[in-house]
């Protein structure tokens, strides 16, 4: 590819294979757009091609597969080298990014005639871990293991001769658990709400899930995480901690996004060169949402309340959650926290300690020999995941190979105070994000990426907030 442009691209391969029938189709001259999505919330890529068909090639006689489900669809395509810092600051032309991802296909929807000798469909398709996932159950014990290493265990043994390459990050704490008679992922997802980082034994909130390809640049230190190179396929699963995952431990943020409008004649300066502006440059972007403060009060955000009971003991502990003072004990895209509510007719906010007994869970304490630890999951696990939906973004960017889902961003989001010109930025919102999901669509003549962000903490603090000092 000679052409550096943002959202140029060049699709290699887009096939389909069976065991059966021509064998394989090409896709390529017939796709009108491949969409394949990622989140940090699903276990698994997904996606879907759209094809104008004049073939039949679904069920047809004389050039049919035909596709009737978890045929192998392999799609390669070779992105730009769009322009990167090195480690002095200077930019240079980076490597090019190959996207190679194995799947299965598991739906043909939406069949639309568009005349006598053509028809529209969406061919969908997963991952090949998740068709497998659905066939597989996992009845067995593990005793006195670290929950990372079990995850290992349960993943290379249920899924030995698939194409991802994965990298589980290290817990804390030794666990006796029996799986009894679940998938290999809902095992998985289980032991994420019960893992603990051991680098930060306070952070307790796990994600694990799939990204379509793996930016370079990541710890593979085997004392942090465990991994396991792959050349057969660009996708790759991780098991990570909210704070792994805002920390500095992947290079920190991944790329800054400006929203520049073409025609506002904004400058570009030296260290920000034409180049690199346009795969930097956001082709829109838009607030989904801000904050809800019935349903961040209601759920528990600011304050909430776990009671921890042994059931042999017939005892019970009580452990109260409040946001202003956990703040300090997490990593945050920010420094500082979201506001906890204009003072009430009662002189109170939101995160007020006598607010605890407002949402309260309940939750077993586990054995003497292996608890739980659920004291230090329950209640910030659901503050965190909460607080990733307080304030989201969608941005469009041109395609470039260098975000995934759980990646940070740093967005410069303009003020409209100066017309929104991309020179001064929102006094709160401005700054680093994580990405939580990305559609990635391929139409004929271009690749975006349509990125979901959060911000779950503050540019600046709301209760000190000086405007004559912004």
């Amino acid at each position: 590819m000679a052409l550096i442009l943002p959202g140029n691209y060049q699709i290699n391969y887009l096939t389909i294979n069976s065991s059966y029938g021509r064998g394989s189709i090409d896709l390529k001259a017939i796709y009108q757009q491949v969409n394949i999505f990622e989140s940090i919330l699903t276990p698994a890529v997904s996606g879907y091609v759209t094809v104008t068909d004049t073939y039949n090639l679904i069920s047809g006689l004389k050039y049919s597969l035909p596709i009737m489900g978890n045929e192998v669809i392999y799609i390669q395509a070779e992105l730009p080298a769009c322009f990167v810092q090195d480690e002095n600051g200077n930019w240079v032309k980076g490597k090019p990014n190959i996207i190679d991802f194995y799947g299965r296909v598991t739906d043909i929807k939406n069949i639309s005639l568009v005349n006598e000798g053509a028809k529209n469909y969406e061919i969908h398709f997963t991952s090949e871990e998740l068709i497998l996932d659905r066939s597989l159950k996992i009845s067995k014990s593990y005793k006195d293991a670290k929950i990372s290493d079990i995850v290992a265990s349960v993943f290379t043994e249920s899924f030995p001769k698939t194409f991802s390459s994965f990298q589980f990050e290290t817990t804390q704490g030794l666990q006796t658990i029996v799986v009894p008679n679940w998938s290999p992922i809902q095992t998985i997802n289980w032991l994420a709400s019960r893992a603990i980082s051991a680098a930060n034994k306070r952070n307790s909130c796990f994600f694990f899930y799939q990204t379509l390809y793996s930016t370079d640049g990541y710890n593979t230190d085997p004392q942090n995480c465990f991994g396991n190179p792959s050349t057969l396929s660009s996708s790759k699963y991780w098991f990570l901690s909210l704070d792994e995952l805002i920390s500095d431990w992947n290079g920190g943020v991944r790329k800054t996004i400006l929203y520049i409008p073409a025609n506002n004649g904004a400058n570009i300066s030296p260290t920000n060169p034409e180049i690199y502006m346009k795969f930097a440059n956001a082709l829109n972007y838009e607030v989904v949402h801000s904050f809800d403060t019935l349903e961040n009060t209601s759920a528990g955000m600011f304050a909430s309340r776990l009671i921890h009971h042994d059931i042999t003991k017939k005892t019970f502990t009580t452990y109260d959650y409040n946001y202003d003072s956990a703040f300090a004990n997490y990593l945050h895209v920010d420094s500082n926290p979201l506001f906890s509510g204009v003072i009430n007719s009662t002189n109170k906010n939101f995160s007020d300690p006598s607010y605890s007994n407002s949402h309260i869970m309940v939750a077993p304490t586990g054995t003497n020999e292996t608890p739980n630890h659920l004291e230090q999951i329950s209640y910030t696990k659901l503050n965190r995941i909460k607080s990733l939906d307080t304030f989201r973004l969608k941005i469009i960017v041109p395609g470039d190979g260098l975000i995934q889902a759980g990646d940070l961003i740093n967005f410069k989001l303009p003020s409209l105070e100066v017309g929104g010109n991309g020179q001064v930025y929102d006094t709160f919102y401005d700054g680093k994000y994580l990405v939580n999901s990305i559609r990635h669509t391929f139409t004929r003549k271009e690749y975006k990426l349509y990125l979901d962000c959060s911000k779950e903490s503050l540019k600046n603090d709301v209760r000190s907030f000086n405007p004559k000092n912004a």
